[in-house]
Formats: C-alpha cells, structure tokens, sequence
C-alpha cells in the first residue's frame, strides 16, 4: 500500500509541472533517450550456473563475474502453481534461475564467446546435450516433466509461465520514469496544439 501511495505521489507531482491550461515545460527536462537509457541500466538481478546471485546494470546479456570468472545470466522465476520451488526463497526474492547456455566460455581478459563446433553441429541439440535450454526454462519443472510423451500445448504452458525476473527498486522506478514520460507527451502535445500567434496563419499562407 505504501508502495502504490509512493508511485500515486510521484506521478500527480511530475503531473503538476504540466500545469492546468498551460505550456510550462516539466522542470529539469531530460529527452525521451535519456529517459531510455536509464531505463535500460536500472539494477538487475543475475544468477550463475551454481545459483550465486548478483546485481549489475541490466541489459539482458550475460557476463563473467571479475572476481570468479563465472558467468552471471539474467534472472527468471517461474509461476507454475505446482512448481516444486514455489516455496524456496533466497535474500528475499523468489526461487529464481538463470537461462544459462553452457555453449558460452570465459575468455583469459573476461570476454564471453561461443565454444568452436565443428561444421554441421546441430547447435539447439549440442546446447541440451549440455544441459541448456534454447528458451528460458524452469530447471526445477524440468525435472518433473515427461518430455517424450509431452504435448505441444503443455510445452508452450511451461514456457509462458516463465517470467524475467525485476528487482522491487527497479519496478519502482520503472513506474516513475513510465510517469515522467507520461508528462513530457502531455507537455508535447499542449505544444503542438496551442493557438498560433494572432496574425501567423495569415504570414503563412502568403
């Protein structure tokens, strides 16, 4: 409730710049791209093969933790009602899993890059072989699920209901900068709409 009353605060005071009937521009005006590229580096929650956890900037690509040379992947949970980790939680967040493609290596300085296959390697099959998933899946349902006599139905319902996982913080301020946006097209469009001068319509058509 604190939460929704926080973010409620915050959009009526980014509304406020706005003004009734005016064309006030919103104090401290940011571009949609800054707006954007804070968006896209807002903390994110990444997990290694051994189920380590750790926050860096999110932009969805893995990368090799400096310290260990593992590789982080980014974060999902599950939501299967009978998912046999629904109730397994870790510093406060849900049972969460990395989509981890064990076809990636560690280079000597840190960089990631695909391991060599040789020509004509089914990469979709090497990558399960290896105990990969092409799309992000619940490693905790897999186990559970018959995969030889698995419909195609009951395939796509478990990969739906695996889910990218988002920091609290980051949903936050994912809802104050959706807020801050909604300001500037309010803004953008009292602009474009506002009366002319007395005399420029005139100017123009000449």
């Amino acid at each position: 409730m604190r939460r929704v009353l926080g973010c409620l605060v915050t959009l009526l005071s980014l509304m406020s710049l706005v003004g009734c009937g005016s064309n006030n521009k919103p104090s401290h005006p940011r571009t949609f791209r800054e707006i954007d590229d804070e968006r896209r580096a807002l903390p994110a929650l990444y997990v290694t093969v051994k189920g380590k956890t750790s926050i860096a900037p999110g932009d969805s690509l893995p990368f090799s933790d400096k310290e260990t040379h593992d590789i982080c992947f980014p974060a999902y949970y599950c939501l299967n009602p009978n998912c046999p980790a629904k109730d397994q939680r870790k510093d406060g967040h849900p049972f969460v899993f990395g989509h981890v493609d064990p076809l990636l290596r560690v280079g000597p300085n840190g960089e990631l890059s695909q391991i060599e296959l040789r020509q004509g390697t089914d990469v979709s099959k090497e990558r399960q072989r290896l105990g990969g998933y092409d799309v992000p899946t619940c490693p905790e349902c897999w186990k559970t699920r018959n995969r030889s006599s698995e419909k195609e139905a009951d395939r796509q319902k478990y990969q739906n209901w695996v889910k990218p996982y988002t920091l609290p913080e980051t949903t936050q301020r994912i809802k104050e900068l959706d807020a801050e946006e909604v300001v500037w097209n309010e803004y953008l469009i009292k602009l474009k709409n506002r009366p002319l001068p007395e005399g420029t319509e005139k100017e123009t058509k000449k």
